[in-house]
């Protein structure tokens, strides 16, 4: 999950729109492998895209 949120950060604070964003996050093959990743992968992706950008600080 920390991977995940500073991917999803670091993409957030390029510019990047969802639409691209999601495209670029790259997950482990550790993960790829948990059971209903393919399911739920993007569905996880949103949810830290929204918490991110409700919450992220500018750069410091």
């Amino acid at each position: 999950m920390v991977d995940l949120h500073q991917q999803v950060l670091d993409l957030v604070r390029k510019g990047e729109s969802w639409d691209q964003l999601y495209r670029n996050i790259k997950f482990s093959d550790d993960v790829k492998n948990w059971g209903g990743f393919e399911t739920m992968n993007k569905l996880n992706i949103l949810g830290m895209y929204r918490w991110v950008i409700n919450h992220r600080r500018g750069l410091w």
